[in-house]
């Protein structure tokens, strides 16, 4: 574990100060436009339905197998804003454990799929509850 640990801190500089990362060069933790106006909070908030996919294709991606490899773990705890026919708005990371798992994550919301809210049975834009994203460090 050690000379791999060694290998990928050769490979990759700015791991060390969490800098230098492929996968983080897109992190950005709050990418909503200034200004945006308050929402009222819907009846039935908006639903994540992909999970399964998404997670598929977290484990199958670089920046899983760098983290996984590299022994760290953590959470990322993200809100994302989703119109009323269910697209993806903008997302605000509340928490993170670490900063490489975020940009991991955030990798991933092109392929996020979610249900509207709704307001009084009616599809309406909306906060999803805050989303805990992670991957438990023994997973093989």
């Amino acid at each position: 574990m050690k000379t791999l640990l060694i290998f990928l801190l050769v490979l990759f500089p700015g791991l060390a100060a969490g800098q230098g990362l492929p996968f983080m060069e897109a992190r950005v933790l709050d990418n909503c436009p200034e200004g945006l106006p308050a929402l009222p909070q819907p009846d039935t908030l908006p639903e994540w339905v992909n999970k399964s996919e998404v997670a598929m294709a977290m484990m199958r991606g670089d920046g899983f197998a760098f983290c996984r490899a590299a022994g760290i773990c953590g959470a990322t705890y993200i809100r994302f804003l989703i119109d009323a026919q269910g697209a993806y708005v903008c997302h605000r990371v509340t928490r993170e454990d670490h900063p490489i798992y975020t940009g991991v994550y955030l990798d991933l919301v092109p392929i996020m799929r979610f249900a509207p809210g709704k307001q009084a049975g009616a599809p309406a834009a909306g906060w999803t509850e805050e989303l805990k994203l992670r991957v438990p460090c023994g997973i093989n």
